[in-house]
């Protein structure tokens, strides 16, 4: 009973942090592996990524309502991202996941570098790296790479994706991170089906963590709704610091 109820307490967390600069992922996941050693990987992605959409669709239809959707961009990001993300997922079962955490935790650590060492970045709507004859390309490209790291892994997607855009794009935090929000929870529920069809998720875990994820993102909205590009941003590399000490520590430990 003691276990369940960190696990609400780590699901309500998750939804805080997933509905403003992501990172819900990487406090559920190891919170499932330390929960339940014994389960085969996919049942346990396949119950985090059951929880994530359950917070996610809410934090969706908020995004949507107060956000500036880049559609040339994001367009051919979902298509090519939804169909990598279930090609992604149908790898799980046939790949050794020892190597995912060392590689995310350098990639964090050159991200976090690379923000601190730019600190006017997303802070405001810039000049776009990439110009808008090329979004589309970009977009599908992207969408590709993302889309099958978010089938096959996840954590941290929004992270990364959100980056991307401010720094392709030209957009500010605020806005980056609610395009992100759509694409990313998108190819989440592609994997999602993926698992459940298949029956690999712990369906009486995901619906209460879901629960509670469902809580924390109505806090974690209006926490994104009081704030601008500079708290989101000050908030994406809490989640970063954070991130890189849990896998920094899981590695070593």
């Amino acid at each position: 009973m003691t276990e369940y109820f960190y696990l609400a307490a780590v699901a309500f967390i998750g939804g805080v942090a997933g509905a403003t600069v992501g990172g819900a992922g990487l406090v559920q996941l190891p919170a499932l592996l330390n929960a339940f050693p014994g389960s085969p990987l996919p049942f346990i992605l396949g119950t985090n990524k059951l929880i994530f959409a359950l917070s996610g669709a809410n934090n969706v239809r908020r995004y949507l309502q107060t956000t500036r959707i880049e559609w040339p961009l994001l367009l051919p990001a979902l298509v090519f991202g939804v169909a990598a993300a279930v090609f992604g997922a149908s790898l799980i079962g046939k790949l050794d996941e020892a190597w995912f955490k060392p590689v995310l935790l350098v990639v964090l650590v050159l991200i976090a570098g690379y923000i601190l060492t730019h600190k006017q970045l997303g802070e405001t709507e810039s000049a776009p790296a990439v110009p808008d004859r090329a979004a589309p390309v970009a977009g599908a490209a992207g969408g590709a790479l993302f889309g099958l790291y978010q089938g096959m892994f996840g954590p941290a997607a929004i992270s990364f994706v959100s980056l991307a855009l401010v720094r392709a794009r030209g957009m500010a935090f605020a806005r980056a991170v609610g395009n992100a929000q759509l694409f990313v929870n998108a190819c989440n529920a592609a994997a999602m089906l993926w698992f459940l069809a298949h029956g690999q998720c712990l369906y009486e875990v995901a619906l209460l963590m879901g629960a509670c994820s469902v809580a924390g993102s109505f806090v974690g909205l209006k926490l994104a709704e009081k704030g601008d590009s500079h708290l989101i941003r000050l908030l994406f590399i809490g989640v970063l610091v954070v991130e890189i000490a849990r896998y920094g520590w899981s590695i070593l430990a």
